[in-house]
């Protein structure tokens, strides 16, 4: 298999796309990523805009897309994946130049196909997708938007907008997957090999009953992170063991969104009711020194 240096974009890669989460129920899944995380819903697809098998919602939030897709079947493969899963992350679609050429140069790299590039239209143009597998059942599209004008894919109708208040999210940070023992190298490769993604921080975590490893990478233009997660002996099941178990195969475990004041933001998702995990004490001295916010702010804030 021939090897591209990290660091080396064979893909083109200009940024994330979307990210789509087959739900259970997407008008109920809208509603709380609208009242408590503050997107706004844009487009729909579904019955009204002759889509038989799923109900899709797109919300947004500054650079953040979200698709919630729920099926409108009992059977099938978003219906399954919920059977299976429960509400999870699907795919993770990159925005490309040419996605013929990035899908035959991540097929070289390792990749296998779920769907060749294929051609959509509607009266607003057309978009060319592709998609890959990769750890469980999630996958990554690519997606060419050059000729293409509407709200957000063919056969998806705008929502009139109403306001909503935000939470200040800009865009997505990262995100963490959950992985089996011994993998972790495996899927870093995949990155490097396919996607031309550089390493940037390894770390070992051990506490008094669990333990775990974890990777970082990076797309050339430092946009695009990937955090993957494997166990390591303890004495009892680390968070990574008890997602892989509950979820029922490797996959996103968890999407971090970023923010220029999370200050602001924690304090706006408290409001609406969202419970947060509360760091012990320790926590704040083992921060480093030198950051924007003080430990006490951060104390003060239970962030």
């Amino acid at each position: 298999m021939p090897v591209m240096p990290s660091g080396e974009d064979p893909i083109q890669l200009q940024g994330i796309d979307y990210v789509e989460l087959y739900v259970g129920n997407a008008l109920q899944s809208a509603h709380f990523y609208q009242t408590i995380f503050g997107f706004t819903p844009v487009a729909h697809s579904g019955l009204e805009t002759n889509s038989r098998d799923r109900k899709s919602i797109v919300m947004k939030q500054g650079e953040c897309t979200l698709v919630l897709t729920a099926p409108l079947q009992a059977d099938g493969p978003i219906a399954e994946h919920v059977h299976r899963h429960g509400d999870g992350l699907k795919d993770i679609a990159f925005r490309v130049e040419d996605v013929a050429a990035a899908f035959e140069k991540a097929l070289a790299f390792g990749a296998r196909s779920a769907l060749p590039p294929t051609v959509f239209h509607d009266q607003w143009g057309t978009i060319t997708r592709a998609t890959v597998t990769t750890y469980g059942d999630t996958t990554h599209s690519f997606i060419q938007r050059n000729d293409f004008t509407g709200i957000f894919l063919p056969d998806y109708a705008p929502l009139e907008r109403t306001p909503v208040a935000t939470a200040g999210f800009a865009c997505f940070d990262h995100f963490a997957v959950s992985l089996p023992r011994g993998e972790v190298q495996t899927w870093v490769d995949f990155y490097k090999r396919g996607f031309g993604f550089a390493q940037i921080h390894e770390e070992g975590i051990q506490t008094e009953y669990s333990a775990m490893s974890s990777i970082a990478v990076q797309d050339p233009a430092e946009k695009i992170r990937f955090v993957l997660i494997e166990p390591k002996d303890g004495k009892r099941r680390s968070q990574v063991e008890e997602f892989l178990q509950f979820y029922g195969s490797p996959g996103v475990q968890h999407i971090a969104l970023e923010t220029s004041d999370i200050i602001e933001t924690i304090s706006a998702l408290r409001s609406r009711g969202l419970g947060l995990v509360t760091a012990p004490a320790s926590y704040y001295d083992l921060l480093p020194s030198g950051s924007d916010l003080s430990q006490k702010t951060l104390a003060r804030s239970r962030i």
